[in-house]
């Protein structure tokens, strides 16, 4: 009878000593996989702060904002149109001579 019992006291103490280890393991997996996921959200949180940052806007719709901005302020514009005379007589020689 003895044996029976130091042999269920073995056991019980094999068990527990496996539940700690199991235990251990469990908790060192948890903290290598929040580590990971902390580490993974650090990344995703860097590249969402870029993508913020950086425009993205098609090549087409650029081209047509500038078209669209210069054809509305053109006539203010002295590279693109010329400057009146500040004298009328000379407006007259101007477009006489074209």
């Amino acid at each position: 009878m003895t044996v029976g019992l130091l042999s269920a006291e073995s056991t019980t103490t094999n068990l527990n000593s496996s539940n700690s280890t199991s235990q251990n393991r469990s908790s060192f997996l948890r903290e290598c996989d929040e580590a990971l996921l902390i580490e993974q959200l650090c990344k995703e949180i860097q590249f969402l702060k870029h993508r913020i940052e950086r425009r993205c806007l098609k090549t087409s719709k650029v081209s047509e904002n500038s078209v669209s901005y210069y054809e509305q302020y053109a006539e203010f514009d002295p590279f693109i149109t010329l400057c009146e005379p500040s004298n009328p007589c000379m407006k007259d020689i101007f477009i006489s001579t074209l």
